[in-house]
């Protein structure tokens, strides 16, 4: 995904991620169990979007309580640590080498 369709998808989901992490709580296993596959999805394509120093806090707090529920809802959950892995490792190896001389 790449310009004005990335700039269109970024802002759609900017504006989304709040009520993203406050249904991680809703009392429908459905509702939970959609919203963390939908955070993956995002995580998986655009993941500087939900890991900002706003987002963050929440979004962890979310998915560490979404691990304790129903079992499809941790597997989503799941996913979405991984690729936050993932994700946070490529960012400190780009600072690392950047910044390393050989």
């Amino acid at each position: 995904m790449s310009g004005v369709r990335l700039l269109i998808w970024l802002c759609m989901v900017t504006q989304i991620v709040g009520s993203l992490i406050g249904r991680m709580g809703d009392e429908a296993v459905q509702v939970r169990d959609s919203t963390a596959w939908t955070i993956d999805r995002i995580c998986e394509h655009v993941p500087s979007v939900l890991l900002t120093a706003e987002t963050l806090p929440p979004l962890l707090a979310a998915l560490g309580a979404g691990l304790e529920g129903e079992p499809r809802v941790a597997t989503n959950v799941c996913w979405v640590s991984c690729i936050i892995t993932v994700y946070v490792e490529g960012v400190f190896a780009q600072q690392y080498y950047s910044n390393t001389t050989f």
